[in-house]
């Protein structure tokens, strides 16, 4: 039942409501399913005899074991999506303002499908060269960094024979020349 009604109706109803008819629908039906309860615990409690287990949950289960009541909340359901929260044709979402403001140029004569289209390839086209840029500068930005690993590199290897030079003593010392 939930799957006939939502989709796309139920995206376009939580931008304009900020909820949909489902949603709503989905919480009448808790609302209810939490007031039966209290009236029932309320029941209980009243009642001088005591009532079993088994008892109490058949009666907090009672309405909604009975097909005539899933079926009309089910055309609530239907009726809050399709009529209660249906939004009319002249209401313009803001997430199709822009679409609605291109077809009115469009519908103005100030630009053609043609014009569209060329300026759609024209953007295609800059989004691509700008990837290949994108794609380029990572590869030298890699070269880069190989660089200045071999240049950190060879400055250890430097400091190495400064400290050698230093200090001949340790140039029996293999840890004095190695770059690590």
């Amino acid at each position: 039942m939930a799957e006939e009604v939502s989709g796309i109706t139920n995206e376009v109803q939580i931008q304009h409501f900020q909820f949909s008819g489902l949603s709503f629908s989905d919480t009448m039906f808790n609302l209810l399913v939490e007031s039966w309860e209290e009236t029932c615990q309320e029941m209980f409690q009243t009642n001088l005899q005591p009532i079993k287990n088994e008892t109490k949950k058949r009666i907090l289960s009672l309405p909604f074991r009975q097909r005539n009541f899933t079926e009309i909340f089910s055309l609530i359901t239907r009726h809050c999506v399709t009529t209660l929260f249906n939004i009319p044709t002249t209401v313009t979402l803001p997430v199709f303002k822009t679409m609605q403001e291109g077809f009115e140029t469009m519908s103005q004569g100030k630009k053609s499908v043609r014009d569209f289209d060329k300026e759609f390839k024209e953007h295609l086209d800059e989004i691509r060269s700008l990837r290949m840029e994108l794609a380029e500068n990572n590869e030298k930005i890699d070269e880069y960094r190989e660089c200045i690993n071999v240049l950190r590199e060879m400055e250890k290897a430097q400091e190495g024979l400064i400290r050698v030079r230093q200090d001949p003593q340790n140039l029996d010392d293999k840890q004095t020349l190695s770059p690590v």
